[in-house]
């Protein structure tokens, strides 16, 4: 049992595959636990099956800039991204665009897996919002031996300032990777842990914005 637990450690970058007749473009929440409200939507893939889409929201008292920064700041990475083996900034192209190597701990006898994403970040004319979108790319580095790559991911975060220095977050992911395991038994999973993981985050920002 405990190794089914820790099968589902793609939790914060993988959504489950699917199928579905209502394909709507609408999102729909299904949790709402330490001020983070999770919502899903179903998205047609590439290959035309479906796919979900989850999207976690909260606000944080930060500017977006403390927030940025620290999604930034691979160093702290470990701090609040769970289940987190590694990460790097494995190339970084300008300010705004960077791509970073991580990957998630899985315990034996399960390989940990692995991704690196591109991220690119784009400012609002008034300078109060951020768009950073996210693209695996499974093919930028060699894989490693006895890690197991996730092979597609596609995702976001909107970072959206409010009065005084309250921000408002959203982060989207999807993946049209093809599910291991029935959604009945990942998806309590998933969930919690993309919870914490978010919940983590509004702790970390609140603390660099206060020193």
């Amino acid at each position: 049992m405990r190794l089914t637990i820790c099968i589902i450690l793609l939790l914060i970058v993988s959504v489950l595959q699917g199928k579905s007749n209502d394909p709507g473009p609408k999102f729909t929440v299904i949790k709402e636990s330490k001020g983070v409200t999770l919502s899903s939507r179903w998205r047609t893939t590439s290959s035309n099956s479906k796919t979900r889409e989850l999207k976690a929201e909260f606000y944080v008292s930060a500017n977006p800039e403390v927030v940025l920064a620290l999604i930034k700041n691979a160093g702290m990475a470990k701090n609040w991204m769970k289940n987190l083996s590694e990460y790097s900034i494995v190339k970084l192209e300008s300010e705004n665009s960077w791509y970073a190597y991580i990957q998630y701990n899985i315990p034996w006898p399960l390989n940990n897996q692995d991704c690196i994403i591109r991220y690119n970040y784009i400012r609002s004319k008034d300078g109060k919002n951020y768009e950073l979108n996210l693209q695996g790319y499974p093919s930028y580095l060699p894989r490693r031996e006895g890690v197991e790559r996730i092979s597609h991911m596609v995702g976001s975060w909107k970072l959206s300032k409010g009065s005084g220095s309250d921000c408002r977050v959203e982060y989207t992911v999807y993946s049209e990777q093809k599910p291991v395991f029935p959604r009945w038994a990942t998806d309590p999973l998933i969930q919690k842990n993309l919870i914490d993981t978010m919940a983590s985050m509004r702790e970390l920002s609140e603390e660099m914005m206060n020193k």
